[in-house]
């Protein structure tokens, strides 16, 4: 071993930990070493990838690298059909590529290569990477966090990053829950033969003029399908083969009395699936070894803790339902956020403590928003495509637990602050883009009803309490995908500029700024003694919250005046303020939260 002791120690060399490991030491002096318990490469699930991971790979310098390889197709956005008449489709980013004309795009890959290609990239950036070696312990005492390898060996490091994915167990003070209610098993195998999504016939496909790849995913009785081309190697031959894969319901399976590790079974299983089965029916399998894999959505109680020297980033923190190809893109962001987060922590001598807690708890807050969010989100698509399948058992029992309207802090905060994954959304509104188009039974449009009837009506009388103040410092930008637009307003210019990029991402690198180079200015609603967790922030910038706090504090109003003088991002911070009982309402009967 080189070192006994790194500034920073990442448990796992998958994609997210080798994208921090890169990014730390690209962009600092900092120590940093990946102990991975695997040998690479190693086959892995989760070949096809949303759109924010290029820049991701661009910023940590390894995107040429990859497409160097051979490993690679390149993805447009996907072809989802879940009731079989039309299927819903959309280019990435639907609702700006149809403004500039310019593709977002993705990559489905051979997970094998592709991870590989990440690791081989943070150790030659200078990452100290040690493959077949688990680690069994960490403790963190007097600043220092220790690692306890498998062999026995302790390191130190001053922070530790849990990459290690999702069966993660080091960290002693972590509590892992349910993110979704559905308890969904993931069952998939490779096949030669198929035909690409793009060929599918019919006036809906928009990727066939262009011959454009999609990912292409299916529903059917007992759950829905993804179909994926991946270039593998085979008998040293570079070959594309297509990743097909069940989610269903294990409970539903033994009912049906079916082995579905059987290759045969699992065959025969989908084979039948309407405009599947045209693109699989000269297919053959790779092997005969299918896979499965437990497929619940899971969310850790915390993602980071500044008193304990500890982080986790990927799907060590969170995961959930495949149905987006989200985790990597996810595990990528959080990645790139975290390296932020860490320089700042260990290079900004500018920081106070309590400045650098701040930004810790922003991280962590931030990302339980996205999480939380995104999650709904995908439970509003199982409504819509539960209701075009009444027969089946799966989706049925899927359209009940989408009522359940269990009420959470962090679920009406994600509401509250994150627009609806804007490629979700433009399938499930049919090109609209407008959430009053959503199904109002769905899950995401009931909780973010249950919200609204928290606001006040126009006759309601707002005042800000009077123990309210704003405190000045620093936050980190979450998610802080480069390139991508977010919900609210933005100029002309920089719309240009994000169009230039995704032109070419490695040679207009520099056209669009970065979110992770510097921690950004932000100020906080707070009062004396109140808790970090109900403190609303906000960057003046974008939401005006300063001008907002100067109309509240002046004198008590009506709100139907109130409204007329903010704008939109100051209204989703009013709300913030009002769930937080720093701007109170008189009126005759309020609705609770709890």
């Amino acid at each position: 071993m080189t070192h006994k002791e790194y500034d920073i120690i990442i448990m796992g060399g998958g994609p997210s930990g080798s994208i921090l490991g890169a990014l730390l030491t690209k962009k600092s002096n900092l120590k940093v070493a990946i102990f991975e318990e695997d040998e690479f490469p190693r086959e892995k699930i989760g070949e096809s990838f949303a759109h924010p991971i290029i820049p991701i790979l661009e910023e940590c310098g390894v995107l040429q690298k990859v497409l160097d390889s051979g490993c690679w197709i390149k993805k447009f956005g996907g072809i989802f059909d879940w009731d079989n008449k039309t299927p819903k489709t959309t280019f990435f980013d639907m609702l700006n590529y149809v403004e500039d004309g310019v593709h977002r795009w993705a990559i489905h890959t051979d997970r094998a290569e592709f991870d590989k290609i990440l690791l081989d990239h943070a150790q030659s950036s200078g990452v100290d990477v040690f493959e077949k070696n688990k680690i069994e312990q960490y403790r963190y005492e007097n600043n220092i966090g220790t690692v306890t390898l498998e062999s026995g060996q302790v390191v130190n490091c001053k922070i530790f990053v849990d990459a290690s994915g999702r069966r993660n167990t080091v960290i002693p003070t972590t509590r892992k829950s349910y993110l979704s209610e559905y308890k969904n098993l993931a069952v998939w195998n490779h096949f030669v033969g198929g035909k690409p999504a793009q060929t599918l016939d019919g006036d809906w496909n928009i990727f066939n003029k262009n011959n454009q790849s999609p990912v292409a995913c299916f529903a059917f009785e007992h759950g829905w399908i993804w179909y994926i081309p991946i270039p593998k190697m085979i008998n040293n031959e570079r070959t594309i083969v297509y990743s097909l894969g069940i989610i269903t319901d294990p409970k539903l399976i033994k009912t049906l009395n079916k082995d579905l590790k059987d290759p045969e079974q699992f065959f025969d299983f989908i084979k039948t699936v309407p405009r599947l089965k045209d693109l699989i029916k000269d297919a053959k399998p790779v092997n005969d070894e299918v896979k499965v894999l437990s497929n619940y959505s899971m969310i850790q109680e915390k993602f980071c803790d500044f008193d304990e020297g500890w982080i986790m980033v990927g799907d060590s923190a969170y995961f959930v339902d495949p149905l987006f190809s989200s985790g990597v893109a996810f595990a990528g962001g959080m990645a790139s956020t975290a390296s932020l987060l860490i320089r700042s922590t260990l290079d900004d001598k500018n920081l106070t403590d309590e400045m650098k807690k701040d930004v810790w708890h922003d991280y962590d807050e931030e990302w339980h928003k996205i999480a939380h969010s995104f999650a709904l989100s995908i439970d509003q698509w199982y409504h819509a495509i539960a209701k075009s399948n009444p027969q089946s058992i799966f989706w049925n029992k899927r359209n009940v637990l989408t009522s359940d309207l269990g009420i959470k802090d962090e679920t009406f905060h994600a509401l509250v602050d994150t627009a609806l994954n804007q490629d979700l959304l433009t399938l499930l509104t049919s090109g609209s883009f407008k959430k009053e188009d959503l199904d109002t039974d769905g899950r995401f449009l009931k909780r973010l009803s249950e919200l609204n009837r928290s606001e006040p009506s126009p006759s309601d009388i707002v005042s800000l309490d009077k123990n309210v103040y704003i405190r000045d410092g620093f936050s980190i930008d979450v998610p802080g995908f480069k390139a991508s637009i977010p919900p609210m307003e933005i100029p002309e210019e920089l719309k240009k500029v994000i169009a230039t990029y995704w032109k070419d991402p490695i040679k207009n690198a520099d056209a669009a700024p970065s979110g992770i180079e510097h921690l950004i200015p932000c100020s906080r609603f707070t009062k004396t003694g109140l808790d970090k967790n109900k403190e609303v922030r906000f960057v003046d910038q974008r939401t005006g919250g300063k001008a907002l706090f100067d109309l509240l504090k002046q004198q008590p109003v009506l709100y139907s005046e109130l409204i007329d003088k903010i704008s939109m991002t100051q209204l989703t911070l009013l709300k913030n303020l009002i769930l937080e009982g720093m701007v109170n309402v008189q009126k005759e009967s309020l609705i609770e939260i709890k």
